[in-house]
Parts: structure tokens; C-alpha cells; sequence
């Protein structure tokens, strides 16, 4: 089934944090959405998947690396511009959606952008494209 047999739990991660909808990535896998769902909210964990699944994923995500990865580095310019745009954590809180903990952790260097789970990453893309040009 495989086509490289290499199994990449860093690229399953980037996989469940990138903008495939779910029901994608199981059309392609043949993994239900249902588990697909639970691994990206944490409810299951990539290291527990059976090797089979983890194969497919990372099979999936190996053949979209380049979409992955452009999405990413996207989301992460867009947020590092945002964090140096001098808007207060209070607004950016309040319109984005994203706690002020999550804000100051970012700013401080306690927690780096690209370890923010896509639906945070995705609300402070979105806020940045929208107040900062």
C-alpha cells in the first residue's frame, strides 16, 4: 500500500494542523473523519495511530508537503507581522478569538508561532490579513 513505507510523525502533525478538511484527508486515506477529528483536537494521540494509519497519513501529507508547507510559512509570516504590528494583546484577544496567555507566551518567546495549533494559527492569520497592510 505504501509507497515509501517511511513513517513521519512530524509531518502527520503538520498534516492535522494544515487548512485539509477532513473528510480530504479521508477520502485519501480511508481513515474515518471521526478519527481524523480526534487526533486533531488531541482526543487521540499520532503516537498511538496503528502503523497502518500512520503510513497513509504520512503517505497523504508526503504527496501535499508542498502545499503543507506553503500554508504554513504563510500563517507564520502573517502572525510574526501581527506580533510586531504594535496592536495590544487586549484588541487582538477580543476580535481574534485567542486568549491573551496564548498572545503573551508568543511574545515573550515562551511558545513559538509554529507550535500553535492551526485553528489559533488560522484566527491570527485571518485578524492580521484584515488589520495590517
Amino acid at each position: 500500500m505504501s509507497n515509501n513505507n517511511l513513517i513521519d510523525l512530524h509531518l502527520i502533525e503538520q498534516l492535522l494542523k494544515s487548512d485539509f478538511e477532513n473528510y480530504k484527508i479521508a477520502a485519501a486515506t480511508g481513515i474515518s473523519e471521526e478519527t481524523i477529528q480526534a487526533l486533531r483536537s488531541g482526543k487521540r494521540k499520532i503516537e498511538s495511530l496503528k502503523l497502518d494509519y500512520a503510513e497513509r497519513l504520512s503517505n497523504f501529507a508526503y504527496q501535499n508537503i508542498e502545499v503543507i508547507s506553503k500554508e504554513r510559512q504563510s500563517m507564520n509570516y502573517w502572525i510574526a507581522k501581527l506580533l510586531k504590528s504594535g496592536i495590544g494583546d487586549k484588541e487582538i484577544a477580543a476580535k481574534a478569538g485567542v486568549s491573551r496567555t496564548t498572545l503573551y507566551a508568543l511574545r515573550s518567546g515562551k511558545r513559538q508561532i509554529k507550535e500553535l495549533h492551526f485553528p489559533t494559527a488560522k484566527r491570527l492569520t485571518k485578524f492580521a490579513q484584515k488589520h495590517i497592510r
